[in-house]
């Protein structure tokens, strides 16, 4: 036996050339076998006579009617983001393996009857139910499919070997949901329209369009579609072969259900079998468990109390109180309350710092039958005003160290604590006889809103039940000492409040300076005892990198708020993991946690961590527009269902229609579910995998921010007429809010303006890291805003009020040097704030961090506050030697260089600043 081996490259050839040479080359084979001459008939034309003509037809007014053609219909093209098992890789690999799939004839000839009614070939069948398969995967409505033709549209062409293919591309509106039938009449006027203007060459028409080049895709079209007799089919690298016959299962379904029914609209083509919905619906969500579902918090409260009495309930620095104590100290909050008017459904602010005083006022308000509202002391006095007065909120519960603040805004009775604890002394400390029940107000969370303003989040009692007792996640009791580290405004604080105390756990508060310094948070872990600890992910990354052991000793380490970096994650696993380290997902409307993932590995290679199943007695959707359930792999909205829903938004009725909508996939009447606005898929193992927004709500450290609500007090500075604002993250991961301004004619308003009038108006997390002003704002050839245009932020120092000064002395030129490499900038003015350029509490503790390397000396996170300039900074450290009498814990220098006492007593400060200049040399910095 012989092997015949040909090749022949793509240049020379196509599939059609192939068919051509096998067909010649056998009656070539059997004439001279037989003794007889060619039977092959001379050509009338060569390849090289179509490569002439060809040319010929494209340097004249053919080829500019046939571009202006595509030109026009492929205007304002998006590549076709369709999922993937794996990361795209950078540069396209070509790999890939082949699926053989059959369509029963009984199909087949369904098809061919719809063809033949709506006047399309099979061709355009097929391609029309593809395309809406790849909307339905993909959730766009603007499809494109690459088409290859055989480019043999003269007969003389038919017998030459060369190469002639061309592709077509195939550009499908599917906006407004039309029927199939409609979907294939704008299938086949655009499939004619194309072939009609074939003859430009695909290459030609990328060298023409130049669209934005991408090496790990193919430039116009990503999806080639064609029909063969015997088609073959390829599998791209980045999709597993169980992906790939999932979706040629879909696609049979469709198939099926256009034949059967060819005037449904496209949301209600099936494409999941009935074993795939019951999965997605039912058993992934089957987490039914026995929490207390008719009781409120104040009576799980009370009942440990009667178990845990003389058990610690919280520790607060050198102040501790047992469930007994803190029960009757709240029990007599809760009874002078009841003479002010509170009960069921009362608000009450409450403008506290982290402290005892705070859980027993937040008690006392439950107790008396209230509900609470947390005011951040530290947010601007106008965002304060407006959560009260939009709360409708009954009095304020406040501290003489806040009375003033709240004072200036509030138009409601203010209770100083601390001045009318001697009248609450004297009120009864048994527990009041309040109807209370699982669905009455417990709380109201202010968020960011899109509008401009904050908007309020009500939660039931029966919400809070949920997140806390006999959950599915985590197991809280009387042996756990959970950490009070987050902000009384921030929802995370739900948990680790009720968490403890209607578990029998001990609640222990950590103050934020502890908690932003690592090796602070590290001590403290350890000397408490904590079990317990949620961090944003921004926190916990922070500690990864410099005390990734920190957690080893504890039971419970929660982290989330917003996407993680497995990196860390890894460095924790590796450095001594607590027994469960969770990351968890949820917005405020679903009661602080939704889902959660135990983190027991990081792949290598993996680019996020998954946000796991949905909470016990929750329910967890991932749906497309028209609220169809989207297949295992496919990014879809997240939606959120069970006890854990919010009432809604207070007192905003149509919001809340808009964002919780009826439940049509539970069984129980009246459910709920929450639009989310998150992008999200599901894993083959019933995992969620978080992918984005839908709009331009973004989470950085922890903060939920409509980023149209930092646009919108930006538009109110009169010299902006217009804004813009951006969530950037660097090649470090390390993410900041980046602000576009384009001012009013004649005018050009400094940063310093800028963060002024940001400062008054929005909380610090709120506010841009840097501001870059434009003459204009990109735009799209379709006029709308290009945000992928917006210029990246550039290492310029930014436009200040103060002009730039440089370092004077060694110290100064050593601490511009740490804030500009820490900040991004290339330079640094001593007179520059260090939270107008960019700073914010994180990177001050790593500021901290590097003074403290470079000087050799302790100095607090909140000194960076109060001096936030290079030069006052700079002061504060000449004056601490000056005053290292007093301590033996500040050395700026080291002992062989360290000046007496006495002698530091007696120098000037210029004498200081050249003894800090002299260790600054030796050391290096």
């Amino acid at each position: 036996d012989y092997v015949f081996l040909l090749t022949m490259h793509h240049i020379v050839s196509d599939g059609w050339s192939m068919q051509v040479f096998a067909r010649e080359l056998a009656e070539l084979y059997a004439a001279f076998a037989a003794g007889r001459p060619s039977p092959l008939a001379e050509l009338p034309i060569q390849y090289a006579d179509f490569a002439l003509w060809q040319r010929e037809r494209l340097e004249g007014e053919v080829l500019g009617r046939q571009l202006a053609y595509w030109q026009q219909q492929l205007a304002g093209l998006a590549g076709l983001e369709l999922p993937t098992d794996r990361p795209r890789p950078p540069v396209a690999s070509f790999r890939g393996d082949q699926l053989d799939v059959r369509l029963a004839p009984a199909l087949v000839g369904g098809l061919k009857r719809l063809s033949a009614q709506a006047g399309t070939t099979l061709f355009m069948t097929l391609l029309a139910a593809f395309t809406t398969l790849l909307q339905r995967y993909t959730g766009q409505a603007d499809i494109v499919v690459g088409a290859p033709i055989a480019g043999r549209n003269r007969a003389e062409l038919e017998p030459l070997i060369g190469f002639f293919v061309n592709t077509l591309v195939l550009r499908i509106d599917q906006a407004g949901n039309p029927r199939f039938r409609q979907l294939l009449e704008r299938v086949r006027a655009v499939t004619l329209a194309a072939y009609a203007h074939e003859e430009v060459p695909f290459e030609k028409l990328v060298e023409e369009l130049q669209p934005v080049r991408d090496l790990s895709r193919n430039p116009l079209c990503q999806v080639a579609f064609q029909l063969f007799t015997a088609p073959p089919a390829t599998l791209p690298a980045s999709a597993t072969p169980s992906t790939i016959a999932q979706m040629s299962r879909h696609y049979h379904t469709l198939l099926a259900a256009v034949v059967a029914n060819p005037e449904q609209r496209l949301s209600d083509l099936p494409l999941l079998t009935s074993e795939e919905r019951q999965r997605l619906l039912v058993e992934w969500n089957d987490t039914g468990s026995g929490y207390p579902q008719a009781v409120s918090v104040d009576t799980l409260f009370k009942r440990q109390v009667e178990l845990n009495a003389d058990r610690v309930a919280m520790v607060y620095g050198g102040e501790q109180l047992t469930y007994n104590e803190l029960d009757r100290r709240a029990n007599r909050l809760a009874c002078y309350l009841r003479t002010r008017g509170i009960g069921p459904e009362s608000l009450v602010g409450l403008c506290l710092d982290r402290s005892p005083a705070m859980v027993v006022a937040i008690l006392g308000i439950v107790k008396a039958g209230g509900a609470y509202l947390p005011l951040d002391p530290s947010y601007p006095p106008e965002r304060l005003a407006f959560m009260l007065e939009d709360s409708r909120a009954a009095l304020v519960l406040t501290s003489w160290a806040l009375k003033d603040r709240v004072a200036a805004v509030a138009k409601v009775d203010i209770i100083n604590l601390e001045q009318v604890w001697s009248e609450i002394d004297i009120e009864p400390e048994e527990t009041l006889a309040v109807q209370t029940g699982p669905d009455h107000l417990l709380y109201v969370m202010y968020t960011s809103g899109s509008t401009g303003v904050p908007k309020g989040i009500g939660i039931p009692h029966r919400a809070v039940i949920r997140l806390v007792c006999n959950t599915n996640y985590i197991a809280l009791d009387e042996s756990d000492r959970v950490a009070q580290a987050s902000n009384s405004a921030f929802d995370a604080m739900t948990f680790e409040l009720w968490g403890a105390l209607l578990n029998g756990a001990c609640l222990v508060g950590i103050s934020q300076e502890v908690l932003l310094s690592p090796s602070e948070l590290a001590r403290t872990l350890r000397q408490y005892g904590i079990t317990t600890l949620f961090l944003t992910t921004a926190l916990f990354n922070q500690i990864a990198q410099t005390a990734g052991s920190a957690f080893k000793e504890m039971r419970h380490v929660l982290f989330g708020g917003e996407a993680v970096i497995p990196h860390w994650v890894a460095e924790v696993l590796t450095h001594g993991p607590p027994q469960r380290l969770l990351h968890v997902y949820g917005p405020t409307e679903n009661t602080t946690f939704s889902t959660w993932y135990l983190v027991d590995e990081v792949p290598p290679g993996a680019t996020t961590i998954p946000i796991g199943r949905s909470l016990a007695n929750d329910a967890v959707y991932i749906l497309d527009r028209h609220l169809n359930p989207v297949p295992v792999g496919i990014v879809g909205e997240l939606y959120l269902s069970g006890p854990g829903l919010a009432r809604g938004y207070f007192n905003h009725p149509a919001l809340t229609a808009e964002k919780f909508l009826p439940n049509p996939y539970a069984s129980e009447p009246g459910a709920r579910m929450y639009r989310t606005g998150d992008l999200a898929r599901f894993l083959p193992n019933g995992n969620v995998e978080f992918l984005g927004r839908t709009d331009h709500q973004v989470k950085l450290r922890g903060f939920r921010i409509e980023l149209g609500e930092i646009e919108a007090v930006l538009g109110q500075h009169p010299a902006v007429q217009q804004a813009v604002v951006l969530l950037h993250q660097n090649i470090q991961g390390e993410k900041k809010l980046i602000a576009y301004v384009v001012p009013v004619k004649s005018s050009r308003p400094t940063v310093t303006d800028l963060y002024s009038h940001l400062q008054q108006r929005l909380p610090d997390y709120m506010i841009p890291g840097a501001f870059i002003l434009l003459n204009e704002l990109p735009l799209t050839p379709n006029g709308k805003l290009d945000r992928q245009a917006l210029p990246a932020p550039d290492t310029i120092r930014p436009e200040l009020v103060n002009a730039y000064e440089p370092p004077r002395n060694k110290v100064e030129e050593t601490l511009a040097t740490i804030w500009a490499d820490l900040l991004g900038i290339e330079r640094v003015g001593i007179y520059d704030n260090f939270f107008e350029i960019g700073g914010h509490s994180l990177l001050a503790t790593q500021l901290v961090s590097r003074i403290e390397n470079a000087f050799h000396v302790e100095i607090p996170l909140r000194t960076v506050f109060e001096a936030s300039t290079v030069a006052s900074l700079a002061q504060v450290l000449i004056n601490m030697q000056r005053e290292s009498r007093e301590t033996d814990t500040v050395r700026i220098v080291p002992l062989e260089n360290e000046l007496t006492l006495q002698q530091i007593d007696q120098i000037s400060d210029e004498e200081v600043e050249d003894q800090l200049r002299k260790l600054l040399e030796e050391t290096g910095k």
